[in-house]
This record gives C-alpha cells, structure tokens and sequence, in this order.
C-alpha cells in the first residue's frame, strides 16, 4: 500500500454515499442546545436569574439542556446505525496527510483515507470508509491503521445494508460503544 504524506488526499477521492451532504435534523438536540443558550443567557441578566431565590438555578437548566442535547444525538445516531452489520473488508489503499485542522485553528492535524472493497448480497462494493477523528503525529495514525489492519489487508467496517455505499471504520473505541 502507498502512503502519502502531502497536504490532503491525492490518489483516493471520496466515494460519497448520498447524492447531498445535507445535515441530519435533529430536533432533540436543537431544543437541549436551545434549553442550554438560554440558560446561559439568563444567568448573565441578574433580574431574571433567580429562580425562587437561587442564582445556581439557571446553571442546573443550562447543564440540563447541554446533557439533553448529547443523549438526543446519541439516541438519533443509534436509532440510524441500528441494523447497520459489521463485514470484513478489503483494504486495497490507505492515503495518510497532514493538513490544517477544521476548527479554524492554524494547526496541523493528520488524517487518513481508506479504500476498501466488500462483498454484500452478491455484489461488489467500494467504498472509502468514515472515521470519526484525526491525529496529532504521522505514527499516531499509522499505529492506529496498523491496528485496524490486518497482515492480509483486511479491515473491519459497519455497512448500512439500505445503503451499502454508507460505511464505518470499526474503531474498537467509545463511537463504537455508544452507537453500535
């Protein structure tokens, strides 16, 4: 397998799995991060801040929306992942480069890409596999892919059978845990 260390992937392009990148709705987690913004909000006006007297009050809402918005996207992203199988896939490239990470910071990050092949109801699929996180160091995500890997060039994958294009990297970490 080759690997490239340039500023993003070259060899591999992504294969997507819908037509649209559009954003899932959610409105459990749109109403606990609503229920936490206002909290907050209220907490920095003193005259509408006491609830029966107490001031830490507002801080109870706002920890309580932010912990409903979190168990409304776990909950979501269970609910669509929950008939998804988990298949052994053949790796026949792997891309790893580093490049500017996405939360607007002027830091680098690594990533990788993965292109693998599999079998499902008597068809052939390739597909680029996602994954949920970057890494700060070229042997950090080397070692994590050399984990994953197997000698033969296998790797595990969750597949969505409704769409057989939509894959996971099984991570064997807490994403796995708490969505699969």
């Amino acid at each position: 397998m080759k690997q490239s260390t340039q500023d993003g992937p070259q060899r591999i392009k992504y294969i997507p799995y819908r037509e649209s990148m559009h954003m899932e709705k959610n409105l459990g987690a749109l109403l606990g991060a609503l229920v936490f913004i206002g909290g907050i909000l209220i907490i920095g006006r003193t005259p509408f801040a006491p609830i029966n007297g107490r001031q830490d009050s507002w801080i109870f809402v706002s920890v309580a929306g932010l912990c409903w918005c979190a168990l409304a996207l776990i909950l979501k992203n269970r609910k669509l992942r929950k008939n998804w199988i988990r298949v052994k896939a053949r790796c026949l490239d792997r891309e790893i480069w580093k490049g500017d990470t996405n939360d607007g910071d002027t830091g680098k990050t690594w990533y990788f890409i993965l292109l693998c092949e599999f079998d499902l109801h008597g068809r052939t699929y390739k597909v680029t596999p996602g994954y949920w996180t970057t890494f700060a160091t070229k042997g950090s995500v080397t070692r994590f892919l050399d984990k994953r890997i197997t000698t033969g060039g296998l790797v595990e994958i969750y597949v969505n059978p409704d769409n057989p294009l939509q894959t996971e990297l099984v991570g064997r970490d807490i994403k796995d845990l708490l969505l699969h």
